[in-house]
């Protein structure tokens, strides 16, 4: 009966899609069902379950629990489906003085179910992870290229590899350069190392090509100049033409042995931030916008961001539709700073930040906690500072028609408590 009603569709086991996590909550006579794609959204279904007779986990660690006590559980008859609006929820930031059982407790609880920083320091395999239904696995995020064709190892027998700047080659890294993105062997290089590693993880679902960090060069080989750009001149020689060329032809041969995986292009650096007006995406690339603009406001929500708004716009139209996830923008949040003197309103800008996302397409987004805190602080636990803006990031990349005051209320009158009527 339960997949006669058409839920199949909403538990498809395709890798970047929402169907692992999705869930049903049923109530009718005395039995309750607790249904999941999977593993990550059967445990997400018991959660929501317990949300609903008043539990509630603000933050990780006892501090931000809420378990109230109940002689008796009072369940009306009901059907709930729940399919989340962002297939990753995410936030990287730091929780330096909780332990990790308490915080992967509080992300599941919470359904995030990706953070970089965390995913670099455990083992995929560890016991604590996995009894919580994993996390999202993708390869390394951040500035790969040097890690996936180190120049350690090919730059003496292979300089063709990397990038020709001033007649002579340089190799890829922090403010030094690129690959040859023209370069036959390089591109086999990559669809190969990306193949393999799609196959030594069945789980795996999105592969990054990110550039080093910095003011990298360009090649500046016959086969490259080609395609336009000039290194140090953004505005009239940008490299996203190279960068797209690039990426699509990877993706379009990885899509041939892994058609449900994707491959992330990063519009970062100025170089190569903008997109190419006339070209499209393969459709397995989902695209990565920084946020370059103001803080204090969404897209769209200010002049300011007028600029982010047309490029992620613009990235949006060259994405293929099939994937439904076009671009997708980092949110900087920041915690209290001794510069601002209280806490920016990012609550309210992830809010309005993760429903513009959603208009346009977006199913990911990147939550990054802004590195502005207080002086001194070596470790900053800026969940501390902050907690509601994290609180309400799950709750929106879960379901963008969360009602605001409704959770802020809530928050306020549960975890401050005494203090909430002041």
């Amino acid at each position: 009966p339960l997949w006669s009603r058409g839920l199949g569709d909403v538990y498809k086991r395709q890798l970047s899609g929402p169907g692992a996590d999705s869930f049903l909550i049923k109530s009718q006579g005395k039995a309750i069902s607790l249904i999941g794609g999977q593993d990550r959204g059967t445990l997400y279904s018991v959660y929501a379950f317990l949300e609903t007779q008043g539990c509630r986990w603000f933050i990780p660690g006892p501090l931000g629990e809420v378990i109230p006590k109940k002689e008796k559980l009072v369940i009306k008859e009901s059907e709930r489906l729940e399919v989340p609006d962002f297939i990753q929820r995410e936030i990287q930031g730091h929780y330096s003085d909780v332990s990790q059982d308490e915080k992967l407790a509080w992300m599941a609880r919470n359904r995030i179910n990706r953070e970089n920083d965390y995913a670099l320091r455990i083992n995929r395999n560890d016991k604590r992870l996995k009894k919580r239904g994993g996390f999202l696995n993708w390869y390394r995020l951040f500035h790969n290229i040097p890690f996936i064709i180190p120049p350690g190892k090919y730059f003496k027998t292979n300089p063709e590899y990397y990038t020709l700047y001033n007649d002579r080659r340089i190799p890829a890294g922090y403010r030094q350069g690129n690959v040859c993105t023209t370069n036959p062997e390089v591109i086999n290089y990559f669809v190969e190392y990306i193949n393999r590693w799609f196959l030594n993880n069945s789980d795996g679902s999105v592969f990054p090509i990110w550039p080093a960090d910095g003011d990298i060069r360009w090649c500046e080989c016959n086969e490259c100049m080609k395609l336009g750009g000039r290194n140090f001149f953004p505005d009239t020689g940008a490299m996203s033409k190279r960068l797209v060329t690039f990426v699509n032809e990877i993706a379009k041969r990885v899509q041939k042995t892994h058609a449900d995986r994707l491959i992330l292009l990063c519009a970062y650096h100025p170089n190569y931030l903008e997109p190419v007006e006339g070209m499209k995406l393969e459709k397995n690339v989902i695209v990565q916008v920084i946020h370059d603009g103001c803080h204090a406001h969404a897209t769209g929500k200010c002049s300011v961001n007028d600029d982010e708004k047309k490029r992620l716009e613009g990235w949006a139209k060259m994405a293929n539709s099939e994937t439904g996830s076009p671009a997708f923008s980092e949110i900087p949040m920041l915690a209290w700073s001794e510069y601002a003197g209280s806490p920016l309103p990012v609550a309210k800008r992830i809010r309005d930040q993760l429903v513009y996302l959603n208009s346009i397409g977006s199913k990911y987004y990147y939550a990054q906690t802004g590195a502005v805190v207080r002086k001194g602080d070596k470790n900053p636990n800026m969940i501390a500072h902050s907690p509601f803006p994290f609180y309400a990031i799950t709750k929106y990349a879960w379901d963008i028609n969360t009602d605001y005051n409704a959770l802020c209320n809530d928050f306020c009158l549960l975890y401050t408590s005494d203090a909430a009527d002041e």
